[in-house]
């Protein structure tokens, strides 16, 4: 049986020009600033970017010209991992110098806020929190930000923990609660629920841990004013509560993609949902049914559901909510090992570039998250062909050394240049952590080829701490093989040029895994330091 308790308006106070006048609470304050606007893609990095794309083509050719092969398995090998490797440089510089990150406000949009604001337009909008073990302060904050949006709006709790602590927490608030007796769906499953149990206009969405600005909705909802547009989707940001190298690093490695790709997709109508800070039309998720829920990434499948019925998406490059980045080494794997195998769901289950009903830009769209994370594979061969060669001689290309790197540098530096112009520095720490995940992506890839069901956990819920090997058994033995490779390479030098490229290769390799096997200590020893947080209490049965 449901249980539906405490349902009530979750208005922000408001004066009778329409305008909220309340303050965050002071615990809040910090994470509901002012909204931001994403950066716009410069001129100068849109120059940079055409140059990246004839460097990669240029790479490319010289890379996958089949008379330079040398051993040919590793050969095989070379050119998957670098057409992998090229194709999703090239489809995401290719939005990215193409597409249209200015987002100009029709007068529609602007007649329906104002008309927002000042009351002549009055549509009913439910705002659902998808909850399941987060921890209890984590849960407060984001319920009371949704709360306490500007405009009225009902708030809803979806619990699929089935917490009373929850329960009583949303009575004590004031907003709606709704528990299952089952998990089916998972978190598609539960939004569905409280779909069936509600009536508004349109429909926000949030994870547990993403706090709202009180101006979300007086910013993202006129953006539906055009009765095509199905959603529209915020940026989204991460809090860093920590400061420690992976939230840093999570929060970084996330941040071309919402100022970079995500603007250009605009133009392709192919913004897809990101799972939270979002906002529907009821009437489009009616028409597909509600969240997409034989998946563990109802959001792409739901977009992509929806466009091919022909609805339209917006992507609003503002930062109106803030959500919790992973803060350990384990939570960040299992966030990663998520996320690529949704994406290789719709690669494995639903080629996109065969998808019904999309146009040819929405299905390279749609192909370049599976694309992306594919690069695992990239990524773990070029950790190995270093050592491969030092220690037994194996050689993908047969070339001259010198002449690869005089094409590979331009490639490579062009990349960073854009990300160091974007971001505003040179960026090392999401680099790490990608070239880490690479055994999580490829061990992804794998589970959803043999139809292997992950077990679902939230970025931060609350659990037994893993070992180190436990967390970074494949980093460990790479970096076993990339210190052998160094060893035998120095002692027994024949190819000076060949051997000094991969020993210094081979070295950057054993930083990168040091610092990543560093932090799962580090991980380790402050776990048991300090308590672990509160978690929302669960009932008997149910699993962390």
């Amino acid at each position: 049986m449901d249980d539906w308790a405490g349902v009530s308006l979750g208005h922000a106070p408001a004066t009778d020009d329409g305008l909220w006048h309340g303050r965050p609470r002071p615990e809040d304050e910090r994470y509901l600033s002012e909204p931001v606007v994403v950066p716009k893609v410069q001129r100068s990095t849109r120059a940079v970017m055409g140059l990246l794309l004839v460097a990669a083509i240029v790479y490319g050719g010289f890379v996958l010209a089949p008379w330079r092969h040398g051993d040919w398995v590793p050969y095989v090998a070379l050119v998957v991992a670098e057409a992998i490797l090229l194709g999703n440089a090239v489809a995401m510089w290719w939005t990215g110098l193409f597409g249209d990150d200015e987002l100009w406000e029709s007068p529609e949009v602007h007649a329906f806020r104002h008309d927002l604001i000042s009351g002549v337009s009055t549509p009913t909008v439910d705002v659902i929190i998808t909850v399941y073990g987060e921890p209890l302060d984590v849960i407060t904050r984001t319920v009371r930000a949704a709360r306490d949006m500007r405009l009225a709006h009902n708030v809803y709790v979806c619990d699929d923990g089935r917490s009373d602590a929850i329960r009583d927490l949303c009575t004590h608030l004031g907003v709606g609660y709704l528990r299952r007796d089952d998990r089916r769906g998972v978190k598609a499953g539960n939004a569905n629920r409280a779909l069936a149990r509600t009536h508004g206009d349109y429909v926000a969405i949030f994870d547990a841990d993403h706090a709202a600005h009180p101006d979300f909705l007086v910013v993202a909802l006129p953006h539906l004013a055009r009765p095509e547009v199905a959603f529209v989707q915020c940026s989204q940001a991460y809090r860093t509560d920590n400061g420690n190298f992976i939230e840093i690093a999570a929060a970084q490695s996330q941040q071309v993609f919402y100022e970079v790709i995500c603007p250009g997709k605009n133009r392709f109508n192919a913004a897809f949902h990101v799972g939270t800070n979002a906002v529907f039309r009821r009437t489009a998720l009616d028409d597909v049914n509600g969240f997409y829920e034989d998946t563990h990434s109802e959001d792409i499948w739901t977009s992509i559901r929806l466009h091919q019925r022909g609805w339209t998406s917006v992507y609003l490059p503002h930062i109106l909510a803030r959500g919790l980045s992973p803060d350990t080494l384990d939570s960040h794997f299992r966030q990663q090992f998520r996320w690529a195998s949704g994406s290789f769901e719709i690669l494995l289950r639903s080629n996109p570039l065969q998808a019904a009903g999309l146009s040819p830009g929405q299905r390279l769209q749609y192909f370049t998250p599976p694309l992306h994370f594919l690069q695992g594979f990239s990524n773990l061969w070029f950790l190995l062909l270093p050592p491969l060669f030092l220690l037994f001689g194996i050689t993908p290309l047969e070339t001259d050394s010198s002449t690869w790197l005089t094409l590979f540098l331009p490639f490579w530096i062009l990349t960073q240049a854009v990300l160091w112009m974007q971001s505003g520095g040179l960026r090392l720490r999401p680099v790490v952590l990608s070239v880490a995940s690479a055994p999580v992506h490829v061990r992804a890839f794998f589970a959803v080829l043999f139809r292997r069901k992950p077990v679902w956990r939230s970025t931060r819920a609350a659990g037994a701490i893993p070992s180190v090997v436990e967390v970074t058994l494949p980093q460990i033995v790479l970096l076993a093989i990339n210190v052998a490779g160094i060893v035998v390479g120095v002692s027994t030098i024949e190819n000076v040029t060949g051997t000094a490229i991969c020993v210094a290769l081979s070295l950057i390799h054993v930083l990168i895994l040091s610092r990543v096997i560093a932090q799962a200590v580090a991980d380790r020893w402050r776990a048991r330091r300090r308590p672990a947080p509160a978690a929302a209490p669960r009932p008997a049965g149910v699993a962390a």
